[in-house]
């Protein structure tokens, strides 16, 4: 039995399209304030964010700037 049909296919579009919106293109993708951050090997990373770790001042801000490989 599907669970309300059409309605849960609506939602599960406007989520997806949400995510690609905000720059998501994978999971687990965690969001948390301005930040993305990727699989479950980065929870130690969303961990020190949550913990306010010093690093995330100049540290994330430079690693925006590293070539990722993939076209922009």
């Amino acid at each position: 039995m599907e669970p309300q049909g059409a309605a849960v296919k609506a939602l599960l579009r406007a989520n997806t399209d949400a995510a690609a919106a905000r720059g998501v293109f994978g999971v687990p993708a965690f969001g948390v304030d301005d930040k993305l951050f990727w699989g479950f090997d980065a929870l130690p990373m969303l961990r020190a964010w949550m913990e306010g770790d010093a690093w995330f001042g100049a540290g994330w801000e430079a690693s925006a700037q590293v070539a990722s490989g993939l076209p922009g």
